[in-house]
């Protein structure tokens, strides 16, 4: 009997200290103490004592509040989730700030300054970011720090790698009279790659200077692009700010001459919130990031879900120090901290300086997140320099959201990709050359580019591309299909052995649908049920110049169907077939490609008639920062479109009720673009569009009488939804 009941104790032992736990912090002006006991009732005041607490599986609660600690998470596993979450709904803001509470004095004209007692690198005023001290000037308010029209120019046959000669024409560097010796440089002298360097020697009053130089087998001769940050004597307009790293003394000049004493103030002084090391089966939620982020490396199966993050990274060059910016990280190189089987969900990311964020890894799933304003220098960035970075095998990246960015590149897949039903729009500004999907030899073997919208945007949207003189050089075995693709670059495909397939191609820059023929590329890739205003084997010129090779068949090409578009056969709002039309059962069945047939053959083209409306993007709306109560975020997917978002109206909608047509019109007169989408009353997208110049009327006759729903998505990243009534 003795000996049952001490098992018994034993057993009960084991099982309560194998239990799950449940711990919560909150900050100390709500109770929070790590000499709690860490329960509800009497939270803990750090993450970092709560997890001294927990093993794998446990629960850690952050009550709402900001905190400013940095997390490490190391050596959790288990079978069992380790979570770290907000509790019940409630505002958790990880800040990567300090106030900054100095007394401020005037220094000269509207410029103020005080000292500091440690650095920071990213300076907000009253939650705005400020502009680092440059030249030629921008802003991020109204967008120019993303535009090259604030970037000076070069003369490049007078240039050379390590000598620059500017255009005066466009911005007269000679015309500041200040020495430029000493400055930094964010030098667009690689078409598709940038560099920050040191300006090494310059005359006052000259339009030419010696930089340190960048890698010979990175420069190119054309298309150079530059502007200057590193000295106070660039501090000459509202928003901008410079800070001595050698007397600890910050300038700032504010807007409308204003006292900074009587506004908040904030520097950034951290660059991640919450590392993870060596753990597996974590994940982090409903948290939000405020000029901080997050990295993880050797760890698998973890989950990061349902966070935002704004201003997540920003370069040090404030400090002198020329390195690429920290991003978030899902892993780094080596393969001894790659992240594995791990997913980024349903997390906002906006305003950053680098990166969006780097997967080094195996069979990730980044998925439903949503993308924009990212990186206004594009400069340091890793492999081809690009939005987002995946280096790994069998990564998918699908139902995402992107806009407004400064890459050339957008996605480089990493080996064996899909991408998927993404919506991507107004990339790559900042420098030349460039995809959407920019793949490279090995990136290109096995991947799966499918149902994805591309559109706007000066670069190509698909490109299976690499230097080399073999199809192997540029890549293999590649699948591009179900895309819609308009006012790009168009898909462009070298290689060979490729599928390309139910693309739907219109108003492009040049052909939209590039099949090369060069270095023996395709003569083994089939091409088939595509529809394009142009196809043809050159980037430009037509078909019966440059045939395309490969098995091309049952394709509607434009060139050959003259004097009909691609109006005429489809509907370029909803990008579906239109009724009688000739593409209707008018392909062939591809066994290596999947495709839903109604009727007796495959249709022509992206979508089906009477099939399947498949949409692409993110299914829901961030709270964009400056951040609202979550709870009066609207989201966009069908649950909740029966609520009107609380967003202020930046768009005049009318008339309403309609008959035939509705109108778009910016209530500023601004002439920012914006995208706009028509949702039906169940929440089923119908169709998008692109308002530019600040207006634009929507033909929605076909529609039936009832309620519809026009989202609008401006391009600084606020959205304004609006019911609209069909008579």
């Amino acid at each position: 009997m003795l000996k049952k009941t001490c098992t018994f104790i034993a057993l009960l032992i084991f099982t309560i200290g194998q239990a799950q736990s449940t711990y919560f912090v909150a900050n100390q002006s709500e109770g929070g103490s790590d000499t709690n006991l860490g329960t509800i009732t009497a939270p803990f005041a750090t993450v970092n004592h709560a997890l001294s607490q927990m093993i794998g599986g446990d629960t850690c609660y952050l009550r709402g509040g900001v905190y400013h600690e940095e997390i490490l998470i190391d050596g959790f596993n288990g079978t069992s989730t380790t979570v770290i979450t907000a509790y019940d709904n409630e505002f958790v803001r990880f800040d990567g700030t300090q106030e900054i509470q100095n007394n401020w004095t005037l220094h000269s004209g509207n410029i103020y300054k005080t000292t500091l007692t440690a650095p920071i690198w990213q300076l907000f005023v009253d939650s705005s970011r400020m502009v680092m001290a440059r030249w030629p000037n921008a802003q991020f308010n109204d967008e120019s720090a993303y535009s090259h029209d604030t970037w000076a120019e070069g003369i490049e046959p007078s240039s050379n790698n390590g000598f620059a000669l500017v255009d005066s024409s466009i911005h007269d560097l000679g015309a500041t009279g200040i020495d430029f010796t000493g400055a930094i440089g964010i030098m667009n002298v690689g078409s598709f790659k940038t560099w920050t360097q040191r300006i090494l020697n310059h005359t006052p009053g000259t339009n030419n200077f010696v930089y340190d130089s960048v890698p010979n087998n990175g420069y190119r001769t054309k298309h150079h692009y530059y502007f200057f940050e590193g000295k106070l004597e660039f501090l000459d307009t509202v928003n901008e700010w410079f800070y001595d790293t050698t007397s600890h003394v910050i300038y700032l000049n504010m807007e409308n001459g204003q006292n900074p004493n009587n506004n908040f103030i904030q520097g950034k002084v951290q660059d991640y919130a919450i590392t993870m090391t060596n753990s597996s089966n974590v994940e982090i939620s409903e948290l939000y990031f405020f000029a901080t982020t997050f990295k993880a490396q050797n760890c698998s199966d973890i989950s990061i879900r349902n966070n935002h993050f704004s201003f997540p990274s920003c370069s040090k060059r404030m400090l002198q120090n020329l390195d690429k910016p920290l991003a978030t990280q899902f892993g780094s190189t080596g393969s001894g901290n790659e992240v594995h089987n791990s997913i980024l969900e349903k997390c906002l990311f906006e305003h950053t300086d680098g990166e969006a964020f780097r997967v080094y890894g195996n069979d990730n799933i980044i998925e439903n997140n949503y993308l924009h304003h990212i990186d206004y220098t594009a400069s340091e960035l890793e492999f081809l320099m690009v939005t987002v970075n995946i280096k790994g095998d069998n990564n998918t990246f699908t139902k995402n959201t992107i806009h407004s960015t400064g890459a050339s590149a957008t996605i480089a897949p990493g080996n064996s990709s899909e991408v998927s039903y993404n919506d991507v729009t107004q990339t790559g500004s900042l420098q030349s050359d460039g995809a959407v999907h920019q793949g490279t030899s090995a990136t290109v073997q096995n991947s799966n580019l499918h149902h994805n919208w591309i559109y706007q945007t000066p670069k190509y949207a698909l490109r299976f591309d690499a230097p080399g003189g073999s199809p192997g050089a540029a890549g293999q075995h590649g699948k591009i299909h179900h895309n819609v693709v308009w006012s790009t670059n168009g898909i462009m495909v070298k290689g060979n052995h490729h599928y390309i397939s139910h693309n739907t191609c219109f108003s492009n820059n040049g052909n939209g649908l590039i099949i090369l023929d060069e270095d023996s590329s395709n003569d083994s890739t089939y091409i088939q049920n595509n529809i394009a205003s142009k196809l043809s084997a050159h980037r430009q010129h037509h078909i019966s110049l440059y045939p395309v090779p490969g098995f091309f068949d049952h394709n509607w090409n434009g060139y050959d169907m003259s004097p009909l578009s691609v109006s005429d056969v489809i509907d370029t709002i909803t990008y579906i077939p239109l009724a009688g039309s000739s593409v209707i059962d008018a392909g062939i069945v591809i066994p290596q490609i999947p495709h839903t047939v109604v009727g007796t053959l495959p249709d022509i083209g992206a979508y089906e008639f009477g099939g399947i409306v498949w949409t692409a993007g993110a299914d829901w709306s961030p709270n964009f920062f400056p951040w609202n109560d979550p709870t009066i975020v609207q989201d966009t997917s069908s649950a909740s479109l029966n609520t009107v978002a609380a967003f202020n109206d930046e768009f005049l909608v009318y008339p309403n009720p309609f008959n035939e047509t509705v109108t778009i019109e910016s209530i500023s007169n601004k002439t920012e673009q914006a995208i706009v989408s028509i949702y039906s009353s169940t929440g089923q997208l119908i169709g998008k569009t692109l308002l530019t110049n600040g207006k634009k009327s929507i033909d929605l006759h076909d529609l039936d009488q009832g309620v519809y729903w026009v989202n609008i998505q401006s391009e600084s990243g606020s959205n304004q939804l609006k019911p609209i009534i069909k008579k």
